[in-house]
């Protein structure tokens, strides 16, 4: 196995445990997926692709800019810290999808109960 390949399948674990500890359930990776050109993980009705990569630095800094902001808000207003969730929400010129990006344990935060629900109906 390479050591890209090996760094994708470890990350691939790590998310798998962080969705199974926050939702109560367990998640494997799809063996496979590569060969077959499909997804990462399947996470109740999610299908996720999982990419890590070496840097991310301009999201990284679009998603400091949120926290940064959500913490301010945070103070100012009180409440608890999942009052205030930082978001990022982009689009490429000339496309007309956008994209949300929200650090994993946030948008757990956000989803969980409806996940928890979906797979609840699952069993």
């Amino acid at each position: 196995m390479t050591n890209s390949r090996r760094k994708g399948a470890a990350y691939e674990r790590e998310l798998a445990a962080a969705f199974g500890d926050s939702l109560g359930s367990a998640f494997t990776r799809r063996l496979g997926q590569a060969r077959d050109s499909g997804h990462d993980l399947d996470i109740g009705p999610l299908v996720v692709e999982a990419k890590r990569r070496a840097s991310l630095t301009t999201v990284t800094k679009w998603m400091q800019q949120a926290v940064t902001a959500a913490a301010r808000r945070h103070k100012a207003q009180g409440g608890t810290e999942a009052d205030h969730l930082p978001a990022v929400v982009c689009r490429q010129d000339g496309d007309k999808t956008s994209y949300v990006i929200m650090r994993l344990q946030d948008f757990l935060t956000l989803v969980g109960d409806t996940l928890r629900e979906h797979l609840s109906r699952k069993d």
